[in-house]
């Protein structure tokens, strides 16, 4: 089965292994490489450019498209540094992660809830099955700075808005400072923007 973080691609720069992320520089003897043959047959042909050209470039427009790091065989352009940190970008909107709650304080005692990304439906599914589920002779209320009340289905709304919202400003912010860093030159690899300390 395919599967672009564990392949290999055969053409005229070498065999490229995306698992290892290098050249396999002695394939008849390389044990890793003939393991993985023996399961899957053969190489993929290494990709063409625009113009039909094998070249790196093209192999690292397919692993960056499938969010895997370029093979370093060549300096990358700067297209290909910022097609890098978007997908570094879309692969945190996708990932799951939950939020806690802040500033707010419980009128009834300490309860966490935490609020997860909208693409996490079971888990606000959960959530709201849980406030459903407290008792109308004493429903959880909380209160703001400002000493307004808040029912616990207001809070949810109100917490995973706030969350979801920073978060993305977070990453945002990251994507805009490597945009800067390409554009004026002080980003001119992959780690670089690897280490411009994301949010997780």
């Amino acid at each position: 089965m395919y599967s672009s973080s564990d392949n290999y691609w055969s053409g005229a720069p070498g065999i490229y292994g995306s698992a290892r992320g290098a050249l396999v520089s002695a394939p008849a003897s390389d044990v890793a490489y003939q393991a993985w043959l023996t399961s899957h047959f053969q190489p993929t042909p290494w990709p063409k450019d625009a113009t039909g050209a094998v070249t790196t470039a093209a192999l690292d427009a397919v692993l960056i498209a499938a969010g895997l790091a370029p093979t370093g065989l060549t300096a990358p352009t700067a297209a290909a540094l910022k097609a890098y940190a978007w997908s570094k970008a879309q692969a945190l909107f996708a990932a799951e992660r939950a939020y806690p709650m802040t500033g707010m304080t419980s009128a009834a005692g300490a309860t966490a809830i935490q609020c997860a990304v909208a693409s996490s439906q079971p888990n606000l599914n959960s959530l709201a099955f849980w406030a459903a589920g407290v008792p109308d002779s004493s429903p959880e209320i909380w209160t703001d700075d400002a000493y307004q009340v808040w029912t616990l289905t207001q809070v949810e709304a109100l917490a995973f808005t706030a969350a979801v919202i920073g978060y993305g400003k977070s990453v945002y912010a990251i994507l805009g400072v490597a945009a800067d860093g390409i554009n004026g030159g002080s980003i001119t690899t992959m780690t670089a923007i690897d280490m411009l300390g994301w949010p997780t």
